[in-house]
């Protein structure tokens, strides 16, 4: 899953100023307080299951044998995890089965083994020790996660993490990635276990990925042009139709579309008459209002919609976007970079 990605910035912003490259993400609504430990143990194991593509891990359930290597080349290879043969240099890792047991403990809660057949060619054994190669960790692209929702349960955590390769920018906040280099691959949710003597702060207890996205690439995005807006798209979706003031885009081979209407704003506050209407049809919508930016969001399941009205405008836009329910927090994420990049007819730049 590596594409080669152009250099393409996204241009148009919801008057929002966006540093120049910056890598597109999430914003973070509901996380407040993120220790570094713990971001530091949520890239670690998300870099893991992307280097090893490991999808899922059951609490209670032997931690897959995978997971549990690539956990040990991530770490070894970004020197989270301890030297354990006194040459922190030399590109390889070489311990004992004991030792590794250790480290296997500190890194989940569930039943861990130390591997005797790794399946992974740059793991070998030699009767009671492990050599890791770790030359080529993170050199080609390197696997993070940025979490952008966490919640706390007594010592567990849980979080949501949206999992991304970045070429050459490990270590990096994600608002420093040139968008060039990232492409954010899927969303993973992850419970974790605070242990003030773990090696990370935390233990994984459990891991589920949701599937992987269909075009994380936001720089190979296309610039749509319609008759009175212009917006960044997805590579996916292409104009089926265009009447009556709405423009229909579609993904072919999915059920997933965008629509884009246009509608007369009338009163003396269209959007605050907009969002009560829409509040009162959908009482489980999770809505964001932004008058000083002129929209308000609103998200449901399988569903996300803007409503845009500029100041002093005669007319209002409604964007909605609608996917299948599995898919709700990567089209979150594509509703969001759509709404930055939105402009039309009395909007002002970024």
């Amino acid at each position: 899953m590596k594409k080669l990605i152009n250099l393409l910035c996204l241009a148009l912003c919801l008057c929002l100023a966006v540093p120049a490259l910056a890598a597109p993400h999430r914003d973070r609504r509901t996380v407040t307080d993120l220790s570094e430990e713990l971001e530091t143990a949520v890239s670690l194991f998300g870099g893991a299951s992307l280097l090893r593509d490991v999808y899922e891990l059951k609490e209670g359930e032997p931690v897959p044998q995978a997971l549990e290597e690539g956990a040990l080349l991530v770490g070894f290879g970004r020197h989270l995890l301890p030297n354990l043969d006194g040459d922190a240099t030399d590109g390889k890792e070489t311990a004992d089965a004991a030792a590794l047991s250790g480290l296997l403990g500190q890194l989940f809660t569930g039943e861990t083994a130390v591997p005797e057949t790794p399946s992974c060619p740059c793991i070998t054994r030699e009767g009671d020790k492990l050599t890791f190669d770790i030359t080529d960790v993170d050199v080609e692209s390197a696997g993070g996660a940025y979490i952008f929702s966490a919640w706390q349960d007594d010592r567990r955590v849980t979080v949501l993490a949206d999992l991304y390769s970045a070429i050459s920018y490990f270590g990096e906040d994600v608002e420093l990635i040139s968008e060039e280099y990232i492409l954010w691959i899927r969303t993973a949710q992850f419970v974790l276990e605070r242990d003030e003597a773990a090696a990370l702060g935390y233990r994984l207890v459990s891991m589920v990925s949701y599937p992987d996205w269909l075009d994380g690439a936001v720089n190979e995005w296309e610039l749509t042009l319609g008759e009175d807006y212009e917006v960044n798209l997805p590579t996916f979706f292409r104009l089926a139709s265009s009447e009556d003031g709405t423009d229909t885009y579609a993904a072919e081979g999915l059920d997933a579309s965008l629509t884009i209407q246009t509608l007369p704003a009338s009163g003396q506050d269209p959007l605050s008459a907009a969002r009560e209407e829409y509040a009162a049809a959908h009482p489980d919508a999770s809505i964001v209002m932004e008058p000083d930016l002129s929209y308000f969001t609103a998200e449901t399941d399988g569903m996300y919609v803007m409503y845009v009205v500029p100041e002093e405008a005669d007319s209002l836009h409604v964007l909605t976007l609608t996917f299948p329910s599995e898919r709700q927090y990567e089209f979150s994420f594509y509703g969001e970079i759509i709404r930055n990049s939105f402009y039309c007819e009395g909007m002002g730049l970024g």
